[in-house]
């Protein structure tokens, strides 16, 4: 006979967050989310799975370890550790050994991704854009409890508080050398990476105008990361709002999720042509909704390429195929929600599970990993 729940049993729940599918889609790393009641507190843990068969097994025993992110070789997996300070990202040999520390910034850092060809691993970090090289810990706290004095409309978001002089910036570290530099630099924030199919290339978002925060405007970035000289250059969507952004599977344009202009709107899954003068294109133009967004409290559901160039969008609840053939992208009639695929199967898209995020060039919260919900599936036509 069993008993009605009772709230102390919201203690003894543990709850799956962030899948992350291994390379060759046999494995899913996962963050286990558990409570430890006499800390009063939640505690994260890497877990492992196959996606077909077999028992979960734990991969870490940290406290707050999250944000799992495969190596493209399927070897390794880089995670965020937060346990006595700010995450850094670590290292973890899938078939054994222990994880290996590959940052120490003062502020932490965010969410590893991975160069398609396994070398490097990007991210964003909280910079202090007052900071002294080397300063002492003590010298950043006093700073921190000094008053927030500002001439602009964006010095807080909600979920991140007050910035201070806190920017967001896009960092890379080698994996074999152990090293790590700041590439962007500047009083802006910086939003998540995505790279470029050869390794050479971060894309992102930023709301460098001066103006931003009265006429909010992020457009899309590239930077070679390959020359330590260069700077980020303007790749689309000047009067637009860039969210989540990706790469074509060609490396010849961007995949973004936002809006060509920042009236009030639904927004599109544009597609950003890189170098030939081709007009932005709405690929999710016939979605009479929005495509969804990356904000605090959501997950960000990025375009997913499957085969080499089909990419596939989830975007509240009805699902757009879109075909590309290392041509323009072009969006045809929308399935419904109850269409199947040929011979009556049901087929998914293949989803990743990444942190919530703040708005673009918004810092989010850095305290711990957020929830992420599957989306809706997927139907392939």
């Amino acid at each position: 006979m069993t008993r009605r729940q009772r709230v102390d049993d919201l203690t003894t729940l543990a709850l799956p967050e962030a899948p992350a599918l291994a390379p060759d889609g046999g494995e899913i790393v996962y963050v286990l989310k558990t409570v430890d009641e006499s800390a009063d507190r939640d505690t994260r843990s890497l877990w492992r799975v196959g996606t077909t068969s077999g028992a979960p097994r734990r991969l870490t025993h940290g406290s707050a370890d999250f944000a799992p992110a495969w190596s493209p070789d399927g070897k390794q997996v880089a995670f965020l550790r937060g346990a006595g300070g700010p995450a850094q990202v670590w290292l973890l040999p899938v078939d054994g050994g222990e994880p290996e520390r590959l940052t120490a910034l003062p502020l932490g850092a965010g969410a590893p991704a991975w160069s398609p060809d396994g070398t490097r691993i990007a991210f964003t970090a909280p910079v202090d854009l007052r900071a002294a090289p080397g300063e002492e810990d003590q010298d950043r706290a006093l700073r921190a409890t000094e008053p927030v004095v500002t001439e602009r409309l964006d010095y807080r978001a909600d979920g991140a508080g007050l910035f201070g002089t806190v920017r967001d910036h896009l960092h890379v570290v080698d994996v074999q050398a152990r090293q790590c530099r700041q590439v962007t630099d500047g009083d802006w924030h910086a939003s998540g990476p995505a790279w470029s199919p050869d390794s050479a290339r971060l894309a992102f978002s930023a709301t460098m105008a001066p103006n931003a925060d009265l006429v909010f405007r992020a457009p899309a970035y590239v930077l070679d990361v390959t020359d330590p000289a260069a700077v980020p250059e303007l790749a689309g969507l000047a009067d637009g709002v860039c969210d989540s952004v990706t790469w074509t599977g060609d490396g010849a344009a961007l995949l973004v999720i936002g809006r060509a202009d920042s009236a009030v709107g639904h927004a599109g899954l544009l597609r950003v042509p890189l170098g030939d003068g081709a007009p932005v294109e709405n690929l999710a133009a016939a979605l009479d909704r929005n495509v969804m967004l990356a904000r605090t409290g959501y997950s960000p559901v990025l375009p997913q390429l499957i085969e080499g160039e089909q990419p596939w969008c989830s975007a509240c609840g009805t699902a757009a195929a879109l075909t590309c053939t290392r041509q323009p992208l072009t969006a045809p009639a929308l399935p419904s929600r109850s269409s199947r695929a040929p011979g009556g199967a049901r087929r998914a898209s293949r989803w990743a599970g990444r942190p919530a995020q703040a708005p673009p060039g918004r810092p989010r919260p850095r305290s711990r990993s957020s929830s992420s919900p599957p989306p809706p599936a997927s139907v392939r036509s």
